[in-house]
């Protein structure tokens, strides 16, 4: 078989690749042993991966504005309001941080590819997932600062110099190889082969390193499932209705870039961060988010698109 039909096939059922891996990490013995840096090796190479993917020619046209409104209501505003509803009601901080770590992930890189699939506006969406990527070592350890650090007692000083290397050391050592149109080429061709295994993978460890504890508490894996796929599914709700005057394909782009988080860099940051009980919580969202976008990508093929009267990126609506 052919490299390019193997990252044609990867990148056509990643999702069913992402599953497997959830039995993998479950019935394998000894991966558990795999040292947690490991983990954090696999994150830093899909965002090197993944950064041969974005074009700078591709979102120069788009207004900064509608996205910085867009960013601050979503990764900002919302996680906050969250974590103060949940700490009211009566949730327990370690699971009311598990929420909120999911909330403040930034767009993840499969995004832009769903987003395509789906008729939406792909360069939004990949500006998007960079200027969420790139605020996230400054805002994430600021809102776990503001809002968590001091009820887990979480070392944010350490956290910001761990997503400072996991996203800005990736996006710097691609550039020099960027310049070679032969291997740019290269890596956009078979972006899926090389990064839907370091997924695979990720999640593999993460699994194992959890499995004691996921085959002895099935209700507690069963509660974390079904809380983080309402979770997704609220999102993308919330973002769909916010921007049901937008025009279709950006408002597709919103949408997913609102939910396909990064759950990657959630699993690494909870490793090295939180409590099992986190780290338990971002395993199984790396599930739920894949059942989540069954119904979501249901409602927007079967969503006849509408004329919009407003355009929030600029240029004429079509």
């Amino acid at each position: 078989m052919k490299f390019i039909n193997i990252a044609n096939f990867l990148s056509d059922h990643f999702p069913l690749v992402l599953l497997l891996s959830f039995v993998v990490g479950l019935v394998i013995p000894g991966l558990e042993k795999i040292p947690t840096h490991v983990i954090t090796i696999l994150v830093a190479l899909q965002i090197f991966c993944s950064c041969f993917k974005v074009e700078l020619a591709d979102v120069r046209g788009t207004r900064v504005l509608p996205v910085l409104a867009f960013y601050i209501g979503r990764f900002v505003f919302l996680p906050g309001l969250a974590y103060i509803f949940m700490t009211k009601i009566g949730f327990s901080c370690t699971y009311s941080a598990a929420i909120f770590l999911l909330l403040v992930l930034p767009a993840g890189v499969s995004a832009p590819a769903i987003t395509g699939i789906l008729r939406g506006n792909v360069s939004l969406s990949l500006l998007l997932v960079v200027f969420s990527s790139l605020l996230s070592p400054f805002v994430i350890p600021g809102l776990f600062e503001l809002f968590v650090g001091k009820s887990l007692n979480i070392d944010v000083q350490e956290m910001f110099m761990t997503m400072g290397l996991l996203i800005f050391l990736p996006v710097l050592s691609q550039l020099p190889f960027r310049k070679s149109n032969q291997i740019s080429c290269w890596m956009k061709t078979y972006h899926a082969a090389l990064v839907v295994p370091m997924m695979a993978g990720t999640f593999v460890l993460a699994i194992a390193k959890q499995r004691e504890f996921l085959l002895e508490n099935w209700s507690a894996l069963l509660n974390a499932f079904v809380v983080s796929m309402l979770i997704f599914l609220f999102v993308y709700g919330i973002v769909w209705i916010g921007f049901c005057r937008t025009e279709r394909k950006y408002q597709v782009a919103f949408v997913l870039s609102s939910g396909l988080n990064n759950i990657s860099l959630g699993i690494v940051l909870s490793s090295l961060y939180f409590d099992a009980d986190v780290a338990i919580f971002m395993v199984v969202a790396n599930v739920s988010w894949v059942f989540a976008i069954m119904p979501i990508r249901w409602w927007l093929t079967v969503r006849s698109p509408k004329s919009k009267s407003m355009n929030p990126m600029g240029g004429k609506v079509t």
